[in-house]
């Protein structure tokens, strides 16, 4: 299931999130999304399991040659390691989350880079600036594109990636799950999966415009005003 989508790039910079260890036999890589961000100082419901969901419906559409994850060390596990490459790094988000793309949700390996990153979002974005200056990468329009939450998008867009001299260009993950739904037939069933991560007041309003966005992806925006 390749080259589905009317929109594609080269490159995606997919932001990380905390992950947490789990024995749910649902999840072979041994993690899953964490349900809070840790450190916040009020309550901060992560709803992460979408973004994760539209990564991997991302890749199986595919939306871009290579995802990179730059992510910073789980403080979950601060004082623990793992083995990567054989050696005992700590625990890398970028690098739990391939592994759950891979064995959990059986995303193609040789799509999926990671980088460590320290700190916030912003860092993040530093992080793949270096990667792309590496690589010689060109981040401009239908190049390069930046992938986070829904709810994410604004702050990153405005904080992270200005801050790092980028520019926000940014897709919600979730509607990448949406355009692969449409594609499917079972848009209903998607939507209302997303709602469930929600239940606040304006998630009709919310589902209505991740869709526009998945429509716009699969070359099929229409007007949403009628009279206009």
């Amino acid at each position: 299931m390749s080259n589905r989508l009317a929109h594609t790039v080269d490159v995606v910079c997919g932001f990380a999130f905390d992950i947490e260890k789990t024995d749910d036999p649902q999840r072979p890589s041994g993690f899953k999304p964490a349900e809070v961000h840790l450190g916040s100082i009020e309550l901060n419901p992560l709803y992460a399991q979408p973004r994760l969901e539209g990564l991997a419906a991302m890749l199986r559409l595919g939306f871009c040659r290579m995802l990179v994850i730059p992510g910073k060390d789980e403080r979950r596990y601060k004082d623990e390691t793992i083995v990567i490459d054989g050696k005992p790094p700590k625990y890398w988000q970028g690098w739990v989350i391939r592994e759950m793309l891979i064995h959990d949700l059986s995303a193609d390996p040789s799509k999926i880079h990671w980088l460590p990153s320290t700190g916030t979002t912003g860092n993040a974005a530093i992080a793949f600036c270096e990667f792309a200056r590496w690589e010689h990468l060109s981040i401009e329009e239908g190049k390069v594109e930046f992938v986070t939450s829904w709810y994410h998008c604004t702050r990153a867009g405005r904080i992270a990636l200005r801050s790092a001299g980028l520019p926000p260009f940014l897709t919600p993950a979730e509607a990448f799950t949406l355009a692969e739904a449409e594609l499917d037939g079972t848009r209903d069933a998607a939507e209302q999966r997303l709602r469930s991560f929600g239940g606040h007041y304006l998630d009709p309003r919310v589902i209505q415009e991740i869709r526009g966005i998945a429509m716009f992806l699969l070359g099929k925006d229409q007007p949403q005003m009628k009279g206009w």
